[in-house]
C-alpha cells in the first residue's frame, strides 16, 4: 500500500473515532458497569437477589451467585411458603430463595402462594395451604416439590411425615373446595362436610443425606448444607485444588479433588473391561472423571452415587470445555487414614469445660496408636497448632465422630503429616 495511502486511510479512521460507534459503546459500557458496581457496593443483597431473578431458569448460574453471596458475606436462605416471593427477594439481612426457582414449582403456582398468602396471614399448616391455594396450581408434583425442597418447613410436622401425607392432603383439599362450590345448596339440606385435616402418621425425620439429596434434586444444588460438610478441613488439606480452579490448570497436571459422586455410566472398554465415566461435585461445581479399566478395578466399590470420595489423576484440556480428570486413583473420604499418614488435629477452644476436656482425653486414651495429635488454639487472632506429647492414635472415623460429638462437628479433623508443629 502507498504511504500516501495508507496516511489517508489513517487520517480518516482517527477523524471517525472521535464519535464513532466504538467510542459510544465503550461509553454506554462504561456507564453500565459503574451503576453495577454501585449497586452492589451499596446495595449488595438487593442487587444479588435480583441478578438470581435475572438467571431463575439457569440453576449453573445460581449456584455461582450463590457463592458470591457467600464470599460476601450474604446469607441465602431457602424457599419458605411462608415468606418467599415468586423471585429471589430480600427479607430484612438476608436473601430469600424465590418459589418459581424450585423444580416443578413454576411461575403461576408461586404467584397463586403468594396471593393466598395475602397480605401477610401466614399458613398455619400444610392442610391449611393445600385449602387455600387453587388446586390447579398445587398438584401433587408440586406439593411434593416444595416438601422435599424444604419450603414448607415452617409449618408443622417434618419433611418425611408431609411428604406421606400428600394424597391425604389433596383429598382434604378436593373435599374443602367442593364443599365451598356449593355451600348454599348443603346449607339448606342438613349435609355434613368433614373438613376434619388429616393427621401425620408417626414418621421420623428424613436423614440427613437424604433430605440434602431431595433438596438437590429441586434446586439443582446443595442449599442448607453439603454431603462434604463434615470432611470440609480434610478436603482443605489432603485435595490439591478446588474443582473450579481446575479450569486455570494446565493440560495433563497431576490433581486431588474431593466430592460426592453425583453420576456414574459404566461400560466395557475396546478389549471388553469395564471402565466408567462419573462425575464428582465439591463445595464449588462438578468435574467429569474418566476411569479407565485399570483405575476403575482398583477403585469400582468407591464409583457410587452418593460416595464421598478422594480423586486423584491427571488433567485433560480440550479448548472451550471444562477440564475432565483421568483417574489413577480414587478413594473414600473415611478411609483417608488407611492410605496417608496423618495427624489429628483438635480444636480446643479457652472456654471448653473442664468435664468435657477429661471425656475428651479419655477418648483419645481409648485411641491409642501412631498418628500424632495437634491441638489448635487461637493466639493473636491466629491459630497455632501444638503437637501432644502425651498422645498418639490410631486414626480411624468412629474416633473423628466421638470428639465431634463432644466439641462439635469441626472441631476434630485428619491433615496430611507434613507441617511443622511446636511440641507440649
Amino acid at each position: 500500500v502507498p504511504e500516501k495511502v495508507a496516511a489517508d486511510v489513517f487520517d480518516q479512521i482517527e477523524t471517525f473515532a472521535r464519535y464513532g460507534f466504538n467510542r459510544a459503546h465503550s461509553t454506554c459500557y462504561a456507564l453500565v458497569a459503574y451503576q453495577t458496581g454501585w449497586l452492589k457496593r451499596y446495595y449488595p443483597k438487593q442487587f444479588m437477589a435480583a441478578l438470581m431473578t435475572s438467571e431463575i431458569s439457569d440453576t449453573d448460574r445460581i449456584y455461582v451467585l450463590l457463592e458470591e453471596c457467600r464470599r460476601l458475606g450474604i446469607k441465602v436462605e431457602p424457599p419458605d411458603v411462608n415468606e418467599s416471593r415468586s423471585d429471589f427477594s430480600v427479607i430484612g439481612d438476608s436473601v430469600r430463595f424465590g418459589l418459581q426457582a424450585v423444580k416443578n414449582v413454576g411461575g403461576e403456582a408461586a404467584l397463586a402462594v403468594m396471593e393466598a398468602r395475602g397480605s401477610g396471614e401466614r399458613f398455619a399448616s400444610l392442610a391449611d395451604l393445600v385449602s387455600r391455594v387453587p388446586l390447579k396450581h398445587v398438584n401433587r408434583r408440586t406439593l411434593e416439590a416444595l416438601i422435599a425442597a424444604g419450603a414448607c418447613d415452617s409449618l408443622p410436622g417434618n419433611r418425611a411425615q408431609k411428604f406421606d401425607a400428600v394424597e391425604a392432603m389433596l383429598e382434604y383439599a378436593h373435599r374443602v373446595a367442593e364443599h365451598s362450590s356449593s355451600h348454599d345448596l348443603f346449607s339448606g339440606s342438613g349435609v355434613e362436610v368433614n373438613r376434619v385435616p388429616p393427621a401425620f402418621k408417626d414418621l421420623p425425620e428424613w436423614p440427613t443425606s437424604h433430605k440434602l439429596s431431595q433438596e438437590k434434586a429441586m434446586l439443582g444444588f446443595y442449599l442448607t448444607g453439603h454431603p462434604l460438610d463434615k470432611f470440609r478441613d480434610e478436603l482443605a488439606g489432603f485435595a490439591t485444588s478446588s474443582i473450579v480452579d481446575l479450569q486455570h490448570l494446565s493440560d495433563g497436571r497431576e490433581v486431588t479433588v474431593g466430592g460426592i459422586v453425583t453420576a456414574v455410566k459404566r461400560m466395557p472398554d475396546k478389549k471388553g473391561n469395564m471402565m466408567a465415566f462419573a462425575t464428582v461435585e465439591d463445595f464449588t461445581g462438578p468435574v467429569e472423571l474418566v476411569c479407565f479399566s485399570d483405575a476403575y478395578d482398583k477403585g469400582k466399590g468407591y464409583i457410587e452415587i452418593d460416595k464421598l470420595v478422594l480423586v486423584t489423576g491427571r488433567l485433560s484440556t480440550r479448548e472451550g470445555e471444562f477440564p475432565k480428570i483421568i483417574v489413577s486413583d480414587i478413594l473414600p473420604l473415611e478411609k483417608l487414614s488407611e492410605r496417608f499418614n496423618c495427624q489429628l488435629v483438635i480444636k480446643i477452644g479457652s472456654d471448653l469445660p473442664e468435664t468435657v476436656l477429661e471425656q475428651v482425653f479419655r477418648v483419645l486414651d481409648n485411641s491409642q496408636g501412631s498418628s500424632p495429635v495437634l491441638l489448635a488454639c487461637r493466639e493473636n487472632g491466629s491459630e497455632v497448632y501444638i503437637k501432644s506429647r502425651r498422645y498418639a492414635v490410631a486414626v480411624d472415623f468412629k474416633l473423628l465422630e466421638s470428639l465431634k460429638e463432644l466439641l462439635g462437628d469441626s472441631s476434630a479433623y485428619l491433615r496430611p503429616l507434613h507441617a511443622k508443629n511446636g511440641e507440649t
